[in-house]
């Protein structure tokens, strides 16, 4: 019983590769991000620590959820995965239900991330703000919102801001 046919009969879409490197060509040709990747970490050409450095280091795919399934089964190895910061860890064998379970609650948690963020960008470029602060005699003050997301590797990643005219007297671009 393969691991893409358990996918599949239960109604996941699935992008087998071989490898770590098989699969950084695979998904550098896709136009959507899946929604979660499975990895063994002992694969040729390039093992699962290997394959999972590259996807947190890359801002497009870091935020894919991670899954190591794989044999290697020592309280020390189960250890250093998640202090990789892997999304989960499960040995083989495993029991189908809990891999289910993890794509399952893996998913559905970042699909509602993934839509409050959504509807924050909407709600934050619908807005039409205007202000007025014109009174004789103060100061200039500047009022500025800021629409950014947090990337645990990268920091702060600017995605709208308000005015959006060139008008800050810091830049924005830090």
């Amino acid at each position: 019983y393969t691991l893409n046919l358990l996918l599949e009969s239960n109604n996941y879409d699935s992008l087998p590769a071989k490898n770590g490197e098989d699969a950084i060509k695979l998904l550098s040709n896709l136009e959507e991000i899946p929604d979660i990747i499975i990895s063994d970490i002992m694969m040729p050409k390039m093992d699962g620590y290997e394959f999972f450095r590259v996807i947190s280091n890359n801002p497009h795919w870091n935020r894919i959820p991670f899954l190591f399934l794989t044999a290697r089964t020592t309280p020390k190895e189960i250890r250093f995965g998640k202090l990789l910061g892997v999304d989960d860890y499960l040995t083989k064998p495993f029991d189908e239900r809990d891999l289910l379970a993890i794509l399952s609650g893996r998913i559905a948690r970042n699909k509602r991330i993934n839509a409050l963020n959504d509807k924050i960008d909407e709600s934050f470029s619908t807005s039409n703000l205007k202000i007025d602060l014109s009174i004789e005699g103060q100061r200039e003050i500047y009022i500025c919102l800021f629409l950014a997301f947090w990337d645990d590797k990268f920091g702060p990643e600017l995605k709208q801001s308000f005015p959006e005219e060139d008008i800050f007297p810091i830049p924005l671009d830090v």
